[in-house]
């Protein structure tokens, strides 16, 4: 099996480079410089040590028998480490404000099944609004009113997945033109039916997350042997299996409900997107929890 290179210096200036943005800049210094795309960082840091991380601990089944390979020495622990810090460190300097997705000229690979860099680039920015539609509440109900996006102060939140932007905007002493309101029953109608799509669709990305993470924790299981067999024949990683299933189909099943009440126009739109919002919440939670539990099976002595 083929070793990746000791990433000592690579980590080194993934950790330099990380402190010095999350750190205080002083008054008057320049700007950092990015001249690493997205594609850079992904190519020669995340999948790199990923696949280091990913063929760490390998089972090999020939002539021979099966026969596990995984690191012994201190030195090769120390590698392994070194790799999993360029992970945890990459996300950073990926999600550094500036950062292009790919240099000039550059094409996707699969284009059949990947978008192009610059399609990429257009979501990304998609999110520099120059006006925000604020909703507040009117004597008539919820309303909506332009603002433009420099009379605010908005605040970068952090969030679990990076490709959801969260921001808390405060408004002081903000006045609004009159042809920039909009006020009346057809816009609260429309208000809340933005609310219930919003719900229902976060729900759905909720469910997909969780059948990923539960098709990971399924090729895992399957793969890893104990005392000789697939830790997925315990009876215990079975029970967390079903309770993952069970969880992420029951939700699923709501938001599919949910989906046919709003494109309908049913009335019942609004109890089912809660409904499919609260299922998704539990399908996450057990996910999380009975993943992890999972997981324990899978890394445990991988790390001494």
């Amino acid at each position: 099996m083929v070793i990746a290179s000791r990433p000592w210096i690579l980590a080194g200036l993934c950790l330099a480079i990380t402190a010095c943005t999350n750190g205080e800049v002083p008054p008057g210094s320049p700007a950092l410089a990015r001249p690493a795309t997205i594609k850079d960082i992904m190519d020669s840091m995340v999948d790199p040590s990923g696949d280091f991380l990913f063929e760490s601990v390998v089972q090999i089944a020939d002539e021979n028998g099966i026969r596990e390979i995984a690191p012994q020495t201190d030195e090769e622990w120390e590698e392994v480490r070194h790799h999993a810090l360029v992970l945890l460190e990459a996300p950073n300097l990926l999600v550094m404000d500036g950062r292009k997705v790919a240099r000039s000229g550059e094409k996707a690979e699969n284009p059949d099944v990947e978008l192009q860099p610059e399609e990429i680039q257009a979501m990304i920015d998609g999110d520099r609004a120059e006006a925000l539609a604020v909703v507040a509440t009117t004597d008539d109900g919820a309303g909506v009113f332009v603002v433009p996006s420099g009379s605010v102060a908005s605040t970068r939140q952090p969030t679990f997945d990076g490709s959801f932007h969260l921001a808390a905007v405060r408004l002081d002493d903000v006045r609004v033109a009159d042809d920039r309101e909009f006020t009346g029953p057809d816009v609260a109608a429309g208000v809340e039916r933005a609310r219930q799509e919003a719900a229902a669709g976060l729900a759905a990305v909720m469910v997909g997350a969780s059948q990923r993470v539960l098709e990971t924790v399924l090729g895992h299981v399957k793969q890893r042997k104990q005392f000789g067999v697939p830790i997925g024949s315990f009876q215990a990683v079975k029970h967390m299996a079903v309770d993952m299933f069970v969880a992420i189909e029951r939700a699923r099943a709501l938001c599919h409900f949910a989906g046919l009440t709003l494109a309908e126009d049913d009335d019942r739109r609004s109890l089912a997107a809660s409904l499919a919002k609260a299922a998704a919440g539990d399908c996450q939670r057990s996910v999380g929890v009975r993943g992890a539990h999972a997981a324990d099976f899978i890394v445990d002595g991988l790390v001494p």
